[in-house]
């Protein structure tokens, strides 16, 4: 929603109609956790949710940043050294299992 603002008034809309989700998200996470996780482990699962949920939210201003740097092709290829990371950690198991 607020990435498709184009005026102040548009984005203090939006981050206002996205605040009680994102509470609400990390209630229902902490819950869950609180349940499914084994005993004793339930602050290092909450460790790493909260972790992968902080990284998770710079990518937008890094992509907002690469465009205003180098346009669409910078993007393009950020996203895609991003996307070789898992795919090499993959290639590099599957060659050690063999």
């Amino acid at each position: 929603m607020a990435a498709y603002q184009h005026t102040t008034l548009g984005y203090t809309i939006a981050c206002a109609a996205l605040v009680p989700g994102e509470v609400s998200y990390s209630i229902a996470v902490g819950a869950y956790l609180s349940t499914a996780a084994p005993d004793g482990a339930v602050g290092r699962y909450q460790a790493v949710i909260s972790s992968s949920s902080a990284v998770a939210s710079l990518s937008p201003p890094g992509i907002a940043v690469a465009r205003n740097a180098g346009g669409r092709p910078l993007v393009a290829a950020l996203l895609g050294v991003g996307a070789c990371f898992p795919l090499s950690r993959a290639l590099r198991r599957s060659a050690s299992a063999h």
